[in-house]
């Protein structure tokens, strides 16, 4: 039984491991996506602009 302990540790590190990943790349996605929200709004500000 000792080795289906270890899987069994083995395979909730790796779960955990793998929702931390998965909530730090939804973080980074929505910062990219509020960015370029931002930087789309900079660039539609500048071509309206008259001179």
């Amino acid at each position: 039984m000792y080795y289906a302990d270890e899987i069994i540790d083995f395979l909730q590190t790796n779960r955990i491991l793998a929702l931390k990943l998965d909530y730090a790349l939804t973080d980074v996605n929505n910062a990219l996506s509020a960015q370029r929200e931002l930087i789309g709004k900079g660039a539609s500000a500048l071509c309206t602009t008259h001179y």
